[in-house]
């Protein structure tokens, strides 16, 4: 398959993926990950059978939604993707800036759906 049609098809699974999340949807979220899943986290490789993240706590913090992302894929083939997203701004109400995010991701393409399988962040509270 093409390679730009490959990378269109993670593009939208990440957007779905953000989607969920902004929503507070851990199951919609799920969707979007390979289990187990691996996050590097505290200096190590862990392993989760669930979604790693509470979005409720994330809001009671008074998280709105994420934006400004620069995103890209930076490589794919039919088995697995890299994509980063170079930067981003969470936000609380009004765009008040609630922390920056930089993350790598790596997809993998699980029963005919590209999916996270490992992630990587880095958080700037402001």
């Amino acid at each position: 398959m093409n390679k730009l049609i490959l990378k269109q098809e993670v593009l939208d699974a990440y957007d779905g993926y953000v989607k969920a999340f902004i929503k507070g949807d851990t199951k919609e979220v799920e969707n979007y990950l390979s289990f187990p899943n691996y996050r590097f986290l505290d200096g190590e490789i862990k392993e989760f059978n669930e979604f790693h993240s509470n979005l409720d706590e994330l809001k009671n913090r008074g998280y709105k939604d994420t934006i400004a992302l620069s995103i890209d894929v930076v490589e794919i083939n039919e088995e697995k993707a890299h994509l980063v997203l170079k930067e981003a701004l969470r936000v609380k109400d009004k765009n008040e800036p609630l922390e920056e995010i930089s993350s790598f991701y790596i997809f993998i393409k699980e029963d005919d759906k590209w999916k996270i399988k490992f992630s990587s962040a880095f958080f700037f509270p402001k």
